[in-house]
């Protein structure tokens, strides 16, 4: 699995004031699935008590830059908490240069020396 991308301001702007937050009243966790051509965020309705959340951008939307590839038709499908998720929006600051989003693997000691993904910010 590879993601690497670059936020553009107009996808900064969607997920930092208008998307992230509601996301976060609605329910703590979001999954993310990025395709080749877009990105889609779920909310399923076991964690919003019952509301079903679907929203879909297209890449070029969101991303200067956008690269996705995996072995499962270049699709990569994580859960966020949607808490940090709006912690690491809101700490991009106006004027920003770039904001680089990856996927990186970590070990997990919990999870017995798995590696699992991770959404990484730099800016």
């Amino acid at each position: 699995m590879k993601l690497k991308s670059e936020l553009n301001e107009t996808g900064v702007f969607w997920l930092q004031r208008r998307l992230c937050p509601v996301l976060e009243r609605l329910g703590k966790e979001v999954t993310l699935l990025f395709t080749p051509d877009s990105l889609t965020f779920v909310q399923d309705a076991n964690t919003t008590q019952g509301i079903r959340v679907h929203a879909i951008f297209k890449q070029d939307v969101l991303f200067h830059i956008y690269g996705c590839k995996s072995q499962n038709d270049d699709k990569i499908c994580i859960k966020v908490n949607t808490t940090m998720l709006v912690r690491v929006l809101k700490s991009i600051e106006e004027g920003f240069e770039r904001v680089e989003m990856r996927l990186v693997k970590r070990r997990v000691a919990e999870q017995g020396n798995k590696q699992l993904p991770f959404l990484n910010f730099n800016t």
